[in-house]
């Protein structure tokens, strides 16, 4: 999937990521799926997060939330590739270890 399926597919413009209520629902959203420990839909929200914010600098999410998720991940066994740009295949952001 590439950056612009990922945002047709969801229904999203650059404009809903400003948007306060977005970045909140976003937050507790991904704080859900982190006390459920569901990997699969965490792994989801830290590529879109990449998606709509390439700088982890602009991130309008909780920095220690993102490292949760992260941290979670990386111990569920998934690799982080966040600094390199895999716009074409936004899969490629967070991939299963081997």
């Amino acid at each position: 999937m590439t950056k612009n399926q990922f945002y047709t597919k969801n229904n999203l413009t650059l404009a809903d990521c400003s948007k306060t209520n977005f970045m909140v629902i976003m937050e507790m959203t991904l704080m859900k799926h982190l006390i459920s420990q569901n990997d699969v839909s965490v792994r989801d929200y830290v590529i879109a997060i990449r998606v709509l914010w390439p700088k982890k600098s602009d991130f309008p999410i909780s920095k220690k939330l993102f490292k949760n998720a992260t941290s979670f991940l990386e111990s569920r066994g998934w690799h982080m590739h966040l600094g390199e740009d895999h716009s074409r295949r936004i899969n490629r952001y967070v991939t299963r270890t081997r």
